[in-house]
C-alpha cells in the first residue's frame, strides 16, 4: 500500500468509534493514577512537548509494524488463494502448502487477541 494513496470516503460502518475513545481514556487515566500515584497534572516537572514527541514516535513505529504485518498476511491469503483457485492442476502438495499458510495466518490472528 502507498502511504501518500488517498483513501475514499467512509460509507455506513458499524460500530461508533467514539465511545472507546473515551473508554480508553478514562482506562487510560486510572492506570496512570494506579501507576505514578496520582492522575496527570499539569506543571509537573516534564516537559510534556518532548513526553508527546516520544509517544509519537512510539505510534508511527507501532503503525508501521501492523501495515508491515497486515501485508504479509494479505499476501500469504493471496499464495494461498493461488494454490487453491488459481491452479487447475491441484495437488496434495498444493493443499498442504496452503494449509500451512493459512496455519501461519491464523496462528498471527490469535496471536493477536483476534478470535
Amino acid at each position: 500500500m502507498d502511504a501518500s494513496a488517498p483513501q475514499p470516503n467512509p460509507e455506513g460502518g458499524h460500530e461508533i468509534v467514539v465511545g472507546y475513545v473515551l473508554r480508553d481514556i478514562l482506562d487510560r487515566a486510572e492506570m496512570g493514577k494506579q501507576k505514578y500515584g496520582t492522575y496527570l497534572m499539569s506543571h509537573n516537572g516534564r516537559d510534556p512537548l518532548w513526553d508527546a514527541l516520544q509517544e509519537t514516535y512510539d505510534l508511527v513505529m507501532y503503525l508501521r509494524q501492523e501495515v508491515i504485518e497486515r501485508d504479509s498476511k494479505e499476501r500469504a491469503l493471496w499464495q494461498v488463494h493461488a494454490l487453491l483457485v488459481g491452479s487447475q492442476h491441484r495437488d496434495a502438495e498444493d493443499i498442504a502448502k496452503a494449509a500451512g499458510l493459512l496455519c501461519q495466518v491464523l496462528k498471527a490472528e490469535y496471536a493477536n487477541g483476534v478470535e
